[in-house]
């Protein structure tokens, strides 16, 4: 009877570790499918200045990224400087409160605990990697 016990234990902890290590998996799928789509009208062209253009999206492990390309990077920016996040965080939640869906999409990666990685590359190879947390998420776009 206690090995019963104690394997009903072991088989519970691992579904419990499972369950939490995979979130709602009809939010993942939603989340897929709305990458597809993105991914199938890329690339897109964003008309603003330095040519930027958005190549494609992926979601895996939890981490939606977006990877951009750009003419060039420019001398004198500093892409790791709070402030230069801060306003990719801002531009986020003005497009979570302009659209119910863009809001529904961020608010699905929010709750299964995901991560948003932005990744801008020229052709000379340099790039620059932004990454924001669930956390930084929660906190800038659920306000």
């Amino acid at each position: 009877m206690i090995i019963k016990n104690i394997s009903f234990i072991v088989l519970l902890v691992l579904c419990i570790s499972c369950n939490s290590s995979n979130p709602n998996p009809g939010l993942i799928a939603e989340i897929q499918k709305e990458v597809e789509f993105a991914n199938s009208k890329c690339p897109i062209y964003l008309g603003v200045g330095n040519d930027v253009v958005m190549d494609s999206l992926s979601f895996k492990d939890n981490t939606l990224t977006y990877n951009y390309s750009l003419a060039q990077i420019r001398e004198g920016i500093n892409y790791k400087d709070d402030r230069f996040k801060q306003s990719i965080l801002y531009m986020l939640k003005g497009e979570a409160e302009m659209s119910p869906s863009n809001k529904k999409f961020y608010m699905n990666i929010i709750e299964v605990g995901g991560k948003l990685v932005y990744k801008y590359h020229v052709a000379t190879g340099e790039s620059i990697t932004l990454e924001f947390s669930n956390k930084e998420l929660k906190d800038n776009i659920v306000k």
